[in-house]
């Protein structure tokens, strides 16, 4: 972070992994997060530690927060779940919204690029308790989203099954909606933080700066 960097938004923030630690190096974090048993875990690891992290529960698209932040942080594929392009691009806008002028947004997200260059349509894992979980994925070139369906087959025959969809969005697409929002690109990484063999990197990390 830069030095400067005192007020930081982390959203969402789910169990407050990152939020907890940033509070713990002296930072002024805000988590906002729609599950409130997510946030319910932060406050209480928070609590624990003495930490000071503010937590809110809450939806990004709907819930205001008071001032705006030094950075805006969003970790660990957090695009693309919403049910349009539309309320995708009016998420990532109101994370652009809640940045200072100079201040940084980050994005760590899927690289499209390499997952499709290692894509797996069907994969399977065995856990230790001897759980078999099966994966079916299909990626849809038209609507770049990408389906994957989960089935789970326990010891004793129970079956359990789910689904996963995320539209995945390409360095361009998140570049082009950000600069709408005066976000401009100033680094993209790899997932070790380096700017080298970003194509092959399964995760990336795109860092803004606002006008």
């Amino acid at each position: 972070m830069p030095k400067y960097c005192k007020k930081i938004l982390d959203a969402p923030c789910g169990y407050g992994r990152i939020s907890n630690i940033l509070a713990n190096k002296g930072f002024d974090v805000t988590g906002v997060d729609i599950s409130k048993y997510f946030i319910d875990i932060a406050q209480k690891k928070a609590s624990k530690k003495k930490l000071k992290a503010q937590y809110v529960v809450g939806d990004i698209l709907k819930k205001k927060l008071s001032g705006k932040f030094d950075a805006v942080l969003n970790i660990f594929t957090s695009i693309g779940y919403l049910e349009s392009d539309r309320k995708n691009e009016l998420f990532i806008k109101r994370l652009c919204n809640y940045v200072k002028p100079g201040g940084r947004l980050i994005i760590e997200t899927i690289n499209p690029v390499a997952l499709l260059c290692n894509y797996k349509s069907k994969d399977s894992i065995t856990t230790e308790d001897g759980t078999v979980i099966n994966f079916d994925r299909f990626f849809d070139i038209k609507t770049a989203t990408n389906v994957t369906k989960i089935k789970e087959v326990e010891l004793d025959g129970k079956i359990s099954t789910l689904a996963h969809i995320i539209r995945l969005y390409y360095p361009h697409e998140i570049i082009n909606i950000c600069e709408k929002f005066d976000c401009h690109l100033i680094s993209l990484l790899n997932q070790e933080s380096k700017n080298k063999n970003i194509i092959n990197s399964y995760r990336i990390w795109l860092i803004f700066q606002k006008k």
